[in-house]
């Protein structure tokens, strides 16, 4: 009788733990304090990434296998049909995640999507849960598989034990020798599918591209950027707001949600921001910003525009402001090169459909741009 009062008491505090998480989230996601539950790192330098709501479901999990126990201790009929209910917790726990995980996405970009304006139409609950199950970062489908295998294999192990079906296993050498094997085809297929589950989902172009050039020398982007302009310029008209997903929450404007990422390209620290949006037919852009010395803003920034015009033919407006004037006068091609080369120019702009720059001793900015697919 102790011992069940004991389990009830610790079953009750798991229950009671797992609540409190499941009950708290959604507040923080309407709000859009993502960051607290996803993000949060500890360790100072080590960075260790912290996720609450991946600490939540695993608390979720051992409460569903603590359940198990206990019923399968106290009662001979659960017992009896151990190897089902195993089955049957299994997939009721997995289901429970997958609609309740889908329910936070729903709060948390709805949320983005509404902002100020209450009229904007927000994506009903079974978007979220399509969008789900056609999720293919790699292999991150097995995410609910592992979390299905985890909870399934843990209640049969319980089931064994409570029930002397692994004494029986045992028993004999011949039984021996066949439950070895078995044990080492589950080892093999739990080991698998751990590691297919936790392998890194490969990045999304843009982070790709980035990670690409993270460590190349800035004098690289200073004399020969036609490069990496064009790997921008070939993601353009693929890039989708799931390219961004790891990228920081910065609000949304206008119904186009803002990220940021705060990184090191080409060997400097630099910030991105990025306006995109859930519909496809909206453009999308990126916007870079170097503010490094004077002489290195410069020579990167007519680095670009030359290359820019390289690839891309004549800008659609060149405006340019000569070291001898304080006004910004729309200029031709011929000038911008003269200019060039006299060491005249103190700020450049340039803009094509594609991408626009601004240069200027103090800063090198540009935008990449997707044009509105209609």
């Amino acid at each position: 009788m102790k011992r069940t009062v004991i389990k009830i008491v610790i079953l009750s505090i798991l229950v009671l733990a797992t609540a409190a998480l499941w009950l708290w989230f959604p507040g923080q996601y309407r709000e859009g304090r993502i960051w607290m539950i996803e993000e949060m790192t500890l360790g100072g330098d080590l960075n260790i990434p912290f996720n609450i709501k991946v600490i939540s479901f695993g608390l979720f999990a051992l409460t569903l296998i603590f359940l198990f126990y206990t019923l399968a201790s106290v009662s001979k009929k659960f017992l009896k049909l151990g190897p089902i209910f195993a089955f049957v917790f299994g997939i009721a726990g997995t289901a429970a995640v997958f609609f309740y995980n889908n329910y936070l996405h729903m709060l948390y970009w709805n949320g983005m999507i509404r902002g100020d304006n209450n009229n904007s139409t927000e994506p009903g609950y079974r978007h979220y849960l399509l969008n789900d199950l056609k999720y293919r970062y790699g292999l991150t489908i097995f995410r609910y598989i592992l979390l299905l295998v985890i909870i399934t294999l843990a209640c049969l192990v319980i089931w064994g034990i409570l029930s002397g079906w692994f004494r029986k296993l045992i028993h004999t050498d011949r039984n021996r020798q066949n439950t070895a094997k078995i044990l080492a085809i589950l080892f093999v297929i739990v080991l698998t599918t751990s590691l297919v589950g936790c392998k890194n989902a490969p990045k999304s172009q843009i982070d790709a591209l980035l990670e690409k050039y993270k460590n190349t020398s800035i004098d690289v982007l200073k004399t020969d950027s036609k490069d990496f302009l064009s790997g921008l310029l070939e993601i353009r008209e693929t890039i989708t707001l799931k390219d961004f997903k790891n990228w920081s929450d910065n609000g949304i404007l206008n119904n186009a949600y803002m990220v940021y990422k705060d990184t090191t390209l080409f060997g400097k620290p630099i910030r991105i921001d990025a306006y995109c949006y859930n519909d496809p037919n909206e453009s999308t852009s990126i916007f870079f910003k170097y503010e490094l010395d004077s002489q290195t803003n410069m020579d990167i920034g007519l680095e670009l525009c030359n290359r820019s015009i390289e690839l891309l033919g004549e800008p659609d407006s060149i405006n340019i402001m000569s070291t001898d004037s304080d006004d910004l006068v729309e200029s031709t091609l011929a000038e911008y090169r003269e200019g060039v080369d006299n060491g005249t120019i103190w700020s450049v702009t340039m803009f094509w459909p594609q991408i626009w720059l601004f240069v200027d001793y103090s800063q090198v900015s540009w935008y990449i741009v997707r044009a509105p697919r209609i």
